[in-house]
């Protein structure tokens, strides 16, 4: 039988700065009771415009779906860009004293920073969604 999701919530300073004041990121950590220690980390990013919680439909349906298979996850992470979601709830007021908008390289930063400081040790699989390729297939 599935197990059901357990979702932590986690908040960390990115590397991007605005007049002095650190940008923020939320992300949700997503495992299971019965998570695999040896499994893969799944890396989630979502589109422009949506969220980290866009992935939690998909988790549903896919997660049962592994049960059966040798392929096994050890946790899970999706993150809100720095001006989505509860990122942007975060640094609405940096956002609000200073016009900025945060750039891809801000988010790619920001990642690449956490994956070094939390998931070294990771054996790590990056997924992306971006609806600009939608119409490519």
């Amino acid at each position: 039988m599935f197990s059901t999701l357990l979702v932590d919530t986690v908040i960390f300073e990115t590397p991007a700065e605005v007049n002095g004041e650190k940008l923020k990121m939320a992300a949700n950590r997503y495992t299971t009771n019965n998570s695999s220690k040896s499994g893969v980390t799944l890396i989630l990013t979502h589109a422009s415009g949506t969220h980290k919680e866009h992935w939690e439909p998909v988790l549903e349906n896919l997660l049962p779906q592994l049960q059966d298979s040798s392929f096994s996850i050890h946790e899970i992470w999706a993150f809100d860009w720095q001006s989505h979601g509860d990122s942007a709830v975060l640094n609405a007021g940096i956002f609000s004293r200073h016009e900025y908008a945060p750039t891809t390289v801000d988010w790619g930063n920001a990642l690449a920073t956490f994956v070094k400081a939390f998931l070294m040790n990771h054996r790590i699989v990056c997924i992306g969604h971006s609806p600009l390729f939608d119409n490519m297939l």
